[in-house]
């Protein structure tokens, strides 16, 4: 029987100690530099990630778009595997990341012979398809606010360095917002303009400096800018 899903508390890792040590021996583990692709969206699914350290961005549609960010503790591909079907996305390297790589065959099994884990992943899939809906939902709202709720998700991660005066800042380009955002390059070069206008972001080469965290968190909740 499915456990409620109480049973599994948010943050939480997905699968516990033991279960991440059974993986452990089967599968093996690969260090990756940013920006290495580890999957293709339409490949086949014949293998699934555990990440270790490190975050992975998950990356699909025709302008590419940044659909979700998945950190320590978490699996990607897995839902592939065990339904059979190609990749419905493509998954690179954000940062420097360790990955357990297991085969689809000993995925399989895992899951066969762990039903705890079993019920995780479904509760899981019912999270991911609940982050889906709000992505969607967010395609609809104004730049600003699709900007602001992607930085706020990159300080929510750990994925921002923190300064001594309390500013954070992230290496991107112009283009990796668009994709972050799910907009043009243009629309978001106005966005960060106005960010700036307000005081809440800076900006140099590849470089995006936040120097307001809990205004850019008014901007995500839909609180309007001054000039925006």
């Amino acid at each position: 029987m499915i456990m409620d899903e109480q049973h599994f508390a948010q943050g939480a890792p997905l699968l516990t100690k033991e279960e991440t040590l059974e993986l452990e021996r089967v599968g093996s583990t690969l260090r990756r530099q940013a920006g290495h692709t580890f999957m293709r969206e339409g490949e086949d699914s014949d293998f699934v990630l555990l990440i270790r350290k490190g975050t992975v961005k998950v990356i699909s549609g025709k302008p590419e778009r940044i659909i979700a960010l998945r950190g320590p503790g978490e699996t990607v591909g897995e839902m592939g595997v065990l339904l059979g079907k190609p990749r419905s996305a493509t998954v690179v390297a954000w940062d420097d990341v360790t990955v357990l790589h297991v085969s689809d065959i000993e995925w399989r099994r895992f899951v066969d012979e762990h039903p705890r884990a079993k019920d995780a992943l479904i509760v899981e899939l019912g999270n991911r398809l609940d982050e889906a809906s709000k992505k969607i939902g967010d395609s609809d709202l104004a730049v600003e606010r699709r900007l602001a709720k992607a930085l706020a998700e990159l300080v929510e991660r750990g994925l921002t360095t923190t300064h001594d005066d309390g500013t954070r800042s992230v290496r991107l380009a112009q283009k990796d917002l668009a994709t972050l955002t799910g907009s043009s390059v243009e629309a978001v070069k106005k966005a960060v303009k106005v960010f700036k206008d307000n005081g809440l972001v800076d900006t140099g080469r590849l470089v995006l400096c936040i120097r307001d965290v809990a205004a850019l968190a008014d901007v995500a909740d839909g609180k309007p800018l001054a000039s925006g």
